[in-house]
């Protein structure tokens, strides 16, 4: 028994001789280390690392480390604003001393839970925009008709003007309903997918039935007639007479057209020729994001010509990279 227990004054000896006996060194590692937690230590070791705190006092004082360790991992600030009950559950601290260490996964499971309840309002907001587009389209037919027999028509007996007045309270509520229900992104990220389920939900019933009726013009024609709707109510709100709110509402009618027309034409190529799901969705990525640039940036100088008629161009193309 007695030659299998270690000696550390012949281990030290051997050491500070220069004669080292790399069993007996060895030996020495492994009693020293026999007492350790291999994966306590490596985690000592990680923690050590991160935080810069000396491996002599992480061992020292593991429990204060990690505490600090574990606060300076989160972004509170962050977490306040994506995820906001996240928060209050960790406010309150005998919850938070049973959930604590699994803040990543409360996290992910409230931002999956409001992505899905964002989603839903984002598809009822673009339902509603796309009700009041279609609203204000059929409002500005009405209107120009009324301007234009108004002069032969006794006072009062304008059934066209009685229209405008039923289209515009029509478009309004649609248009309050679309609001309320619009989440607020605050990202130029978030911005864009709320902007692209808006736009899907306003499209996919017209889009269906061109896909269905093979009638890629019944598809355009919705969406140019939404766009024309949309800007003609937002001009006619700010007090912009009807022969200008028409005109700029045709101007950005035409270019969602011109804009649009090329990948509507792509897609129903692709489902003529049976291509795939996959082909036909990469054959409407490149159209997509340049029509929609496109449309921005023409849409926003016709904005700017109308809104802004004394200023030079070169103070529009100052807010591009903002409008982008």
């Amino acid at each position: 028994m007695e030659e299998n227990q270690f000696d550390a004054q012949s281990a030290v000896n051997s050491y500070l001789s220069g004669s080292i006996n790399h069993a007996t060194a060895a030996r020495a590692g492994v009693s020293i280390a026999a007492d350790t937690n291999p994966d306590t230590e490596a985690e000592l070791k990680a923690i050590a690392q991160r935080t810069g705190v000396p491996i002599a006092a992480v061992r020292e004082f593991p429990q204060d480390v990690k505490r600090q360790d574990q606060l300076d991992s989160i972004d509170f600030n962050g977490l306040a604003r994506s995820s906001p009950t996240t928060t209050n559950t960790l406010a309150d601290i005998e919850k938070a001393k049973i959930v604590h260490d699994d803040i990543p996964n409360l996290s992910s499971i409230e931002s999956a839970l409001q992505f899905g309840k964002d989603a839903g309002k984002t598809l009822g907001a673009g339902l509603f925009a796309g009700t009041a587009g279609a609203a204000g389209a059929v409002e500005a037919v009405n209107k120009n008709l009324g301007d234009l027999f108004d002069p032969v028509i006794p006072d009062g007996y304008n059934p066209w003007y009685k229209q405008v007045a039923n289209l515009q309270t029509l478009r309004h509520q649609q248009q309050a309903w679309s609001d309320y229900l619009k989440p607020e992104a605050t990202t130029t990220l978030g911005k864009g997918v709320v902007s692209g389920v808006m736009s899907l939900a306003q499209n996919l019933p017209t889009l269906g039935a061109a896909i269905v009726t093979r009638n890629p013009n019944l598809a355009l024609s919705a969406m140019t007639g939404m766009t024309f709707g949309q800007t003609y109510g937002e001009d006619t709100d700010k007090g912009i007479n009807t022969p200008a709110a028409t005109v700029h509402a045709t101007a950005n009618a035409a270019t969602e057209y011109v804009t649009e027309k090329f990948g509507i034409d792509r897609f129903f190529g692709d489902l003529t020729a049976g291509s795939s799901v996959l082909k036909t969705m990469l054959h409407q990525v490149v159209p997509e994001l340049v029509g929609e640039q496109a449309a921005t940036a023409i849409q926003g100088l016709n904005d700017w010509t109308v809104l802004h008629p004394d200023k030079p161009v070169k103070d529009y193309l100052d807010t591009m990279p903002e409008a982008a």
